[in-house]
C-alpha cells in the first residue's frame, strides 16, 4: 500500500427514502418530501435551503474528513 491509502477510508454511503410530494390523504393536502438532499448538503456543504424544490433521480457528491484523533481521511461518497 502506498502512503497515502494507508491513512485513507472511503465509505460509500446511500441515502434512501420516500421521494417527491407526497399526499397526506388524512387531511387531503400536499406534503413535502422527507428532505434526503437536505440532510446531504447540510453534511458536505453545511448549507440549508428552506425552499429546495423536489430533486429526481441521484445525487451523487462527495466529501473528505481528516480525523486528527486516527490520523486518518474518510473520503465518504453520497448518493
Amino acid at each position: 500500500m502506498s502512503g497515502s491509502n494507508q491513512n485513507a477510508i472511503s465509505l460509500k454511503v446511500v441515502v434512501i427514502g420516500a421521494s417527491g410530494m407526497l399526499i397526506n390523504l388524512y387531511k387531503n393536502n400536499l406534503t413535502k418530501g422527507v428532505g434526503k438532499s437536505s440532510i446531504i448538503n447540510r453534511f458536505i456543504d453545511n448549507t440549508f435551503d428552506a425552499n429546495l424544490m423536489t430533486t429526481a433521480g441521484a445525487k451523487f457528491l462527495s466529501k473528505i474528513l481528516y480525523i486528527n484523533k486516527y490520523d486518518k481521511n474518510i473520503n465518504f461518497q453520497v448518493n
